[in-house]
């Protein structure tokens, strides 16, 4: 069978596909007898992912791909193993653009089976890191749904979320001030005195945390008074409403 031909019979058992078993062996069948040719048609299943837009079609991609990554790890043919990890990356976006985290969860019990003791048919680190992508795009399609993203894009929350961090940061140097002002107390208490290097160590340090914590305390202060700002804009507009909504439907006397 010409190359032409065989790409034309793909596409057309993609485009008729459905979560039917022998719809599944049909389509896996032809890539298993063509597995020489792997990474072409892994890229064809593939382009078929990515151009469905039906979400039977697409879980019946993934039946297809399971079906032949499992007969191909017991077959002794590696080509597969190879091609659909190379293109995994690229599965979990489209997934996640469609906004189905149901074929995402379909997709990590897949990976589940992968790496189950009777097949162990890739890696533990790949399979564990493959199932953390799979989770993170979970949760970010979940996110979306409900609106949780919305919220985490938000200008006050990432600004809150650089306080955060700055925050982190300051923690080396809040551990050294520690660490010298044991050190200046024990010396103090004994018969030698703090040596010059040390005293403007400790002074500068210290000097820098307590700026450091003045510019954190001036950041969350501008924050919340942002907040503030936004709480109270919101809570006029919900008193708009109510009032409209009152003036439509009055209470009962």
């Amino acid at each position: 069978m010409e190359s032409a031909a065989v790409e034309h019979s793909f596409r057309s058992l993609a485009a008729g596909l459905s979560t039917a078993r022998d719809k599944v062996m049909e389509l896996s069948s032809l890539m298993l007898q063509w597995h020489n040719h792997a990474p072409k048609f892994v890229s064809l299943w593939l382009d078929s992912l990515l151009a469905l837009d039906e979400d039977k079609k697409r879980q019946g991609l993934l039946y297809v791909m399971n079906d032949v990554v499992i007969k191909t790890s017991r077959g002794g043919d590696a080509e597969y193993l190879q091609a659909f990890p190379a293109v995994m990356d690229e599965v979990i976006d489209c997934l996640v653009a469609g906004g189905n985290e149901l074929l995402l969860e379909e997709l990590r019990k897949m990976v589940l089976l992968w790496e189950d003791s009777k097949n162990c048919i890739f890696a533990p680190q790949y399979t564990a890191t493959l199932r953390g992508k799979i989770m993170t795009a979970i949760t970010t399609v979940m996110e979306e749904k409900s609106g949780a993203s919305v919220i985490q894009a938000s200008e006050l929350t990432r600004s809150l979320r650089s306080i955060e961090l700055a925050h982190e940061a300051m923690e080396p140097v809040a551990e050294t001030c520690e660490k010298l002002s044991r050190y200046a107390s024990h010396r103090s208490s004994s018969t030698s005195s703090l040596e010059p290097d040390k005293v403007k160590e400790l002074r500068t340090s210290l000097i820098q945390y307590v700026s450091k914590c003045e510019q954190e305390l001036k950041d969350r202060s501008a924050a919340l008074m942002r907040l503030a700002t936004e709480l109270q804009s919101q809570y006029e507009v919900y008193n708009r409403y109510e009032s409209r909504v009152y003036s439509l439907h009055p209470s009962p006397v």
